[in-house]
């Protein structure tokens, strides 16, 4: 009986194996903190970054608002329609992201009117602007095309954020 129990024993504890070393990787990820975190204008022009480096992993580039408005008010202003679908008004941040690596694009997104999402903590909305997958030892700079004008939403302390994607 032992012997039929021997592989299943040790399949489980290769996967136990293999689940906590994802959760250690994320937790070390996390323990880094956010390589960008700085505050963006959203008026109409330019913002790069300084340069930083990331580990191995995914990485999201979000946009990260104060809930100092209406959430509703908020995502409608943003173009995330999710607690808002009746939202009449055209999105106020219309915006463009570039990553460069020593002179040579590495990623871009979205397209100037494209959405793909938000997030909501008790503190915080987030706008999904994309992501890229990192590489230790690289060194990265971001740049934000801001189109559209988006002045209004300053009053929620915008911060351009790269952070780790725990959605990997």
């Amino acid at each position: 009986m032992t012997k039929m129990w021997t592989p299943i024993l040790f399949i489980s504890v290769a996967m136990l194996a293999s689940d906590c070393a994802s959760l250690l990787q994320a937790a070390q990820h996390r323990s880094l903190g956010n390589p960008i975190d700085m505050p963006i204008s959203l008026k109409p022009g330019q913002v790069t970054t300084p340069q930083f480096a990331v580990k191995n992993g995914p990485y999201d580039v979000i946009i990260r608002l104060k809930r100092k408005l209406p959430v509703a008010q908020i995502d409608c202003m943003l173009g995330i329609r999710f607690t808002e679908p009746d939202c009449q008004r055209s999105p106020l941040v219309v915006l463009r992201w570039t990553l460069w690596s020593r002179g040579k694009l590495v990623a871009s997104g979205p397209p100037v009117d494209y959405r793909k999402g938000g997030g909501w903590s008790p503190g915080d909305v987030e706008l999904f602007l994309g992501g890229f997958n990192g590489k230790k030892h690289t060194i990265y700079s971001l740049k934000i095309d801001v189109v559209g004008d988006a002045a209004a939403l300053a009053v929620t302390d915008p911060h351009l954020v790269v952070q780790f994607s725990d959605y990997n």
